[in-house]
C-alpha cells in the first residue's frame, strides 16, 4: 500500500480549522486523518513560519517544473 502524501496547502487548512474550533482529533476525524497525523502537522507547521514554507515550496515546485522542460 502507497503512502498518501498532502500538499501544503491542505495541511495548512486542516491545522487552521483544528485550532479554530480548538479540537484537532475532530477536524482529523471529519477529513477521515489518524489525529496523531494532525497533531504532528500542527507541531510542524507552528515551530515554521508559513509564509516561509509557502515560498519554498512554490521555488520547489518551479525549479521542478524547470528541469522537467528542459530535461
Amino acid at each position: 500500500m502507497e503512502r498518501k502524501r498532502y500538499d501544503l496547502n491542505f495541511k495548512k487548512m486542516v491545522v487552521t480549522k483544528g485550532r479554530e474550533i480548538g479540537n484537532m482529533t475532530a477536524v482529523a476525524r471529519q477529513h477521515e486523518l489518524d489525529p496523531k497525523m494532525v497533531l504532528r502537522w500542527a507541531k510542524e507547521l507552528k515551530c515554521t513560519d508559513l509564509e516561509q514554507l509557502d515560498r519554498t515550496a512554490l521555488k520547489l515546485v518551479q525549479v521542478d517544473s524547470h528541469v522537467h522542460k528542459i530535461g
